[in-house]
């Protein structure tokens, strides 16, 4: 396998791809799950390491029950949002 084959299979693909670069906020779950940590984070106070780890660990533990669920079961809707946007910005 040479450098042209990831050209090839590209150029053999049928279905439309996403313009939109992989480390968008808007198909990337990771990027919710981090951003509700941090929102969750906000105003508390910590000082050391161990208190930082902890308190992390305990949103970490409060996420609200099947949250990962709903941001998996999010994606075509995603991905049609990118789409349907044109690649452009989505409300997600």
């Amino acid at each position: 396998m040479g450098a042209s084959f990831a050209p090839s299979v590209k150029s053999s693909l049928t279905s439309p791809r996403l313009i939109r670069p992989s480390q968008s906020p808007d198909a990337n779950t990771t990027e919710n799950m981090l951003a509700y940590l941090k929102h969750t984070f906000r105003g508390r106070r910590v000082r050391t390491l161990k208190q930082l780890t902890r308190q992390i660990r305990l949103i970490w533990r409060s996420l609200p029950k099947g949250y990962e669920v709903n941001l998996v079961v999010s994606m075509p809707r995603r991905c049609q949002a990118i789409i349907n946007a044109d690649s452009d910005w989505t409300s997600y």
